[in-house]
């Protein structure tokens, strides 16, 4: 029998769902201690915060997950759905300078 923390891993590793949610806990945790600090603005299209479009943290890597991308519902959504929203690569990658 595998120690528990070693079955944990391994158990994690094996779903991308299981993962993302794990990389959310930790991140949420790092928002509460202060470890995390959450902006006003999108830091892809520079809007506003609010209640209707919020800054989510996004998540590039899920094994990283205090390395986040603060972003707004909408363009939060375009990360997740780029075919959908019409998001160019270099947008998604990170490179704004093409905007």
């Amino acid at each position: 029998m595998q120690p528990r923390k070693v079955h944990n891993r391994t158990y994690m590793a094996a779903s991308n769902w299981t993962l993302s949610a794990w990389a959310i806990g930790k991140t949420q945790s790092a928002i509460k201690s202060g470890l995390l600090v959450r902006p006003d603005v999108c830091s892809m299209c520079a809007s506003q915060g609010n209640r209707q479009n919020p800054i989510l943290a996004h998540h590039d890597d899920y094994a990283k997950p205090i390395e986040v991308r603060w972003v707004c519902r909408e363009c939060h959504k375009r990360l997740h759905y780029p075919l959908a929203s019409g998001v160019s690569e270099e947008l998604i990658r990170g490179n704004h300078d093409n905007q």
